[in-house]
């Protein structure tokens, strides 16, 4: 979890492009003003090739569709996974997340 909350990477070592991947993936989601999203998409670029950025943001591209449809139809948890939502969200501590009142 310490990964996924940002304050570990030590899990990502051992994945081949994962700092360039995850600086890429974070550029993307914090929607940063300064268009640091240029910055990491052209290391990802100089690093894996332009396919692996075309499968990357393709990758982040549909998480933020599923999230909208997920969001604009208001599908509502079931008691299990609510159960388990709750867990999930109070350990990755997504009340800070910009989006969280959604």
């Amino acid at each position: 979890m310490n990964l996924i909350t940002g304050e570990s990477r030590d899990g990502l070592k051992d994945v081949p492009l994962s700092a360039e991947l995850a600086a890429f993936a974070e550029s993307i989601a914090k929607r940063d003003e300064e268009d640091v999203l240029s910055v990491f998409r052209e290391s990802l670029a100089a690093a894996a090739g332009q396919e692996a950025v075309v499968d990357a943001a393709a990758v982040a591209a549909n998480f933020q569709r599923m999230v909208r449809i997920a969001d604009s139809t208001g599908i509502p948890l079931d008691s299990p996974q609510r159960t388990f939502s709750e867990k999930v969200w109070d350990e990755l501590k997504l009340d800070r997340m910009p989006r969280a009142h959604n």
